[in-house]
Formats: C-alpha cells, structure tokens, sequence
C-alpha cells in the first residue's frame, strides 16, 4: 500500500515456514515477521541452538536467551523431529499451506525431509522456498558445515578487518557479533521479497539458493569494484581515501575511529573541542585529509590518549560519529 508518499510493505495474510537455527535463517524469517508475516518456526527436539546462547536474564533458562528472543520475535514455533515419519507429515501440511519455506538445510539434509527443490515446485508452484547456507545448495561445498567465523574468513571480510591497521604482523581479525549471518539474513529476506512479489503477481513460485560465504565476499566495500576496473587488490594496510580511518591509542585501550562522511569530520572536531590544528587548510576536505594522513592520525592521538575507550565511545555514538 501507499502511505503519504512512502511505499509500505504489508505481508499480512502471508504465511512463512521457517527450518532453521541460530542466526542467518532465523533473522531473515524474523524480517518478514516484523512486516506482519505469519511465521511458523519449525525447531527440533529441545529447540533452536540460539536458546542455549546468551546473553541471559537473571535465569539462564531456554526461554530466556537474549540472541533467541531477538531473532525470533513475533513468530509462532512448533518442535518436530523431522527425522521421524510423523515429523516429515506435518512439515509437509505445515509447508503445503505456506507461501514462503525459508531454511538452512543442507542439500542431504533437505532431501530428507522432503524439501527436493524440483518436488515442491512440482507440489506447490506458487510457493517461494528460500535455502541459505553457508556455501550455497550446489558445488564441491554445498555439504561443508559453517558458522559466522568460517563464512566471514571464507567470503574474505576477515582478511580486510580491522581496515586502519599499521602493524602487518597482525593477523586479520572476525568483525565482531555476528554481523555476517546478520547480513545474509537481510540480502535473504530482500530476495524472498522480490520473488513473493513476483509469485503473487504471476502465481509461479521459485527456489532461491542463498550462500552467505558467497553474498559476504560481494559486500567487500569497494574491493569488487576496485579489482574489476582498477585491478587494485583491497588490503586492509593501504591508505584510506576516507580519513579518519584507523586504530587509534586511548588512555586504557584501543578504538577503532571511522569518519567517512564530511558531517562526521565536522561533528569530531567539535567532539576534540575544535582545536586549531583542525581548522588548518589540509584538512579540510577528504582530499587533502588522505594526502596528510599521518600527521592527521598523530593529531588524532594525541587527544585519543587522553580519553578512555568508554568516553570515547558512548561520546561519538552520541554524536553519530563511527
């Protein structure tokens, strides 16, 4: 519908049968939830990983998980045990009144319980079943295990963190939390969407392989582009055009300082209390902040290293500054 000159989704009336645990295929499911989506969450006997995950209340309970809570909100669950006949049944009624199946499974995996791409299409044409895995439903990896530390070193992001860095005998570092599953459970809400849209407009369904290794290596920043029309390899010890960019020294730790728009520059100098030397000319547009980039940095920590990494942050977060 539209709103006041804004487009609104709206997936009430719509039913989603979601397979899966911990992060990737729960959020994305969760996303379509949140848009009145009505989500079925399949979990197996004793219940989704993600409810023996903190963080926890005052009790640790199964039902008190915070990651469990987050990405489950606003959906119904039922337990199966779909290694069993009667489990197998009942996801195939549960899936047979669905619109969209959104899951986890691996191919193997998928072709026991009755999830073969080619006969639930030729069961159910309309419907929109959405598979992300790690390494995606086909090749040489499509039965290989992965979780949040394997898709983000495989896809390459671990080998660009942290950018800023100046010591090269530092290994590459994970981003920390699970920001890459979070990734891949957006891209893949935002792919079922185009492909619901599509199977309600014509009735004609679709199989959408999602490899969250695959969508991490293709959010990379700018190193796609740079390799395609630059032959340029992204390292994360090259000089940002952006500045700030760095790790810098606090009173009692280190933070990561990333100013990439002009605002966030302007809104960090008032935070420094607007020192002179931020004023001078070679600093004041990206240019010129990239070309002077160490004596930026040596400005930058000097104040840095009178702060703590708390000051520091809850400050610049206050102030929308990375």
């Amino acid at each position: 519908m539209v709103e006041q000159g804004a487009i609104c989704v709206s997936l009430a009336g719509i039913q989603v049968v979601e397979i899966g645990q911990m992060t990737t295929a729960p959020y994305a499911a969760r996303l379509l939830a949140d848009e009145g989506a009505d989500v079925i969450k399949v979990e197996p006997p004793g219940g989704d990983r993600a409810r023996t995950v903190g963080p926890f209340g005052a009790a640790e309970s199964i039902d008190a998980s915070g990651l469990f809570l987050g990405l489950n909100t606003n959906k119904r669950s039922v337990e199966l045990d779909l290694d069993t006949r009667s489990g197998q049944d009942r996801l195939a009624q549960l899936v047979a009144g669905a619109d969209v199946v959104i899951h986890d499974l691996s191919p193997q995996r998928a072709q026991a319980v009755g999830l073969v791409p080619d006969d639930v299409m030729s069961r159910h044409p309309g419907l929109v079943v959405c598979a992300v895995t790690p390494y995606g439903s086909w090749g040489p990896h499509a039965e290989w295990r992965g979780d949040e530390l394997t898709v983000v070193n495989a896809g390459g992001w671990a080998s660009l963190s942290p950018g800023g860095v100046t010591d090269p005998d530092l290994p590459p570092l994970k981003p920390a939390g699970v920001v890459g599953s979070m990734q891949g459970g957006l891209a893949a809400a935002m792919v079922t969407l185009a492909a619901l849209d599509k199977a309600e407009r014509t009735g004609v369904g679709d199989v959408i392989d999602f490899s969250v290794q695959a969508h991490v290596a293709s959010m990379l920043e700018t190193a796609l582009p740079l390799y395609s029309y630059r032959g340029e390899v992204s390292d994360r010890f090259a000089i940002r055009i952006r500045n700030p960019w760095f790790i810098a020294q606090a009173s009692d730790g280190l933070i990561f300082l990333v100013t990439v728009e002009q605002d966030q520059w302007e809104r960090l100098v008032e935070m420094m209390g607007s020192p002179s030397w931020a004023k001078a000319s070679e600093f004041a547009d990206f240019e010129g902040r990239a070309q002077h980039a160490d004596a930026l940095r040596q400005h930058i920590s000097d104040w840095t290293k009178t702060r703590t990494v708390d000051e520091l942050f809850h400050e610049g977060q206050a102030r929308r500054i990375c």
